[in-house]
């Protein structure tokens, strides 16, 4: 304000403009983005028209963008869009953050076609926005629950906009972590890891709908077909949409049309059609319609042995043994399964968190990405943190014994008394 009246600005243009702030007591004005670091927000020329602020201090508001004014409305523009299009346009790649300081962290690690919304969940412009720049942007989200919810909001939000060639992708970092933390603590090879494991909008779609429920009734299962469908209408272009519809029915039929129990999630006999034709229903995660190869599940299998060790320590006390006599023919699996094995040594009473957290240390933060995912919570649903233990167990050693069947390793598994289930 006071650098602007001299240049012939009055109150009411730098109102207008977002710059000042009116108190509602009738006080002098006051600069809106007050004691805190100034980003500034361009529109896709490279024209500033707003500015964003971080707190210096303690603040209510962490994070403050300009308010709406007739250059600028948040749900329209994005963070680094001038600066991001030709890199776009060089690698037909656009990482999508949730905030300024991970767009900064990423282009200075690198990835120089990074953007960020403005302080809210993506929008319809926005998508198109992107579109703009690639046929799939990648959504480069936190791994934690707030990441996951952010990831379903915004790939049901795209449903009605998809079009033959146009979707999303979505990448999440490990728990903990973000795109500043993992370059610095492994590089840029770990990031570019997280992005190879990218879901479809297809799984996220199905995350969103099955993540924390139980589906062991017919009625509960109608009710997530049902659900599903519902989103599926929401697709405008017809081709797409029976593309999604064809999907939907196979990943239910891989999670529900296998036998009882959790069988169908690891390599039980299929159900023969005409001709004698066994009827494969595993389908690999990271695109619509690809079947998963053998070896592509053999991988989810090693992944989620470690997934039920991490999420569920107790295995991992309870079955030291099991787990030492364990081998992996993924090098890095089996590598982190040795890492495992020594920390529960140190330190048995660490919790998933911790484990994690001492894992990220020594240098396992992008296996741990791969490990604990949609992928492999999709064929592995028991794997997952908030999964009943007593449940876990009984799978994972299922899993064990099949593991060590193809392997040629089998072993008596001597399953420990089992505690109280708190």
């Amino acid at each position: 304000r006071q650098a602007m009246h001299p240049k012939g600005f009055d109150d009411d243009i730098l109102a207008e403009a977002g710059l000042i702030k009116r108190p509602e007591d009738g006080g002098d004005p006051r600069d809106y983005l007050f004691n805190r670091i100034v980003f500034p927000i361009t529109d896709r020329r490279g024209r500033v028209i707003a500015f964003g602020g971080r707190a210096l201090g303690d603040s209510k508001a962490k994070y403050l963008n300009s308010p709406e004014t007739p250059l600028f409305h948040k749900g329209r523009h994005l963070y680094n869009l001038a600066s991001a299009r030709q890199a776009a346009h060089d690698t037909g790649e656009v990482l999508v953050a949730e905030g300024y300081m991970d767009v900064i962290a990423l282009v200075q690690g690198g990835f120089p076609a990074a953007v960020a919304p403005l302080g809210t969940a993506i929008t319809e412009a926005q998508i198109q926005e992107l579109w703009r720049l690639a046929p799939e942007p990648i959504l480069c989200l936190d791994g934690d629950a707030a990441g996951r919810k952010a990831a379903y909001r915004a790939a049901e939000r795209a449903l009605a906009l998809l079009a033959p060639g146009r979707s999303l992708r979505f990448a999440l970092l490990p728990g903990g972590e973000d795109p500043d933390s993992l370059l610095r603590g492994r590089g840029a090879g770990a990031i570019r890891e997280v992005l190879a494991a990218a879901s479809p909008l297809v799984h996220m779609l199905w995350l969103g709908e099955t993540e924390g429920r139980s589906f062991k009734t017919p009625e509960r299962r109608a009710g997530l077909r049902q659900a599903l469908r519902a989103r599926v209408r929401e697709i405008r272009d017809p081709d797409v949409r029976q593309a999604y519809e064809d999907e939907v029915e196979r990943l239910f039929a891989a999670a529900f049309d296998r036998g009882a129990g959790e069988r169908r999630r690891f390599g039980a006999a299929q159900p023969r059609g005409p001709g004698g034709r066994a009827r494969q229903r595993l389908f690999e995660p990271g695109g619509p319609g690809v079947r998963q190869s053998a070896e592509q599940r053999f991988l989810r299998q090693e992944q989620a042995l470690l997934a039920y060790l991490i999420n569920h320590p107790r295995l991992l006390c309870d079955h030291v043994e099991a787990v030492a006599a364990l081998k992996l023919e993924s090098r890095e699996l089996d590598q982190l399964r040795q890492a495992l094995i020594d920390l529960g040594a140190e330190a048995p009473d660490l919790d998933t968190e911790a484990i994690k957290c001492h894992l990220s240390e020594q240098g396992f933060s992008a296996v741990l990405a791969n490990i604990l995912s949609p992928r492999v919570y999709q064929l592995f649903a028991s794997a997952r943190p908030d999964a009943a233990l007593a449940e876990a167990r009984e799978v994972w050693l299922h899993v064990l014994t099949q593991h060590q069947k193809r392997t040629g390793t089998v072993n008596e598994i001597e399953t420990a008394p089992m505690r109280e289930e708190g």
